[in-house]
């Protein structure tokens, strides 16, 4: 939802790459930080949300789950 992005965002402003060690339950998510010219991906702790990724030609590919992948193929 946009609080909870608004609320990632937030915490990565605030944090910078710890951001996640500030959220709690599961979740994977992305940050593009143009700033920085930089993608940060982290899910949680535990591992309940994994994060696939593949590096294409066209640049990198990534999901919460390997069907994410194979759609892009």
């Amino acid at each position: 939802s946009g609080d909870a992005a608004e609320l990632v965002l937030h915490q990565y402003e605030e944090a910078g790459e710890a951001f996640a060690d500030r959220l709690n339950g599961a979740f994977a998510v992305a940050v593009w930080d143009s700033r920085a010219n930089k993608l940060v991906i982290v899910s949680d702790r535990i591992g309940l949300v994994p994060v696939y990724y593949a590096q294409r030609d066209e640049g990198l590919i990534f999901g919460s789950g390997v069907r994410a992948l194979l759609a892009d193929a």
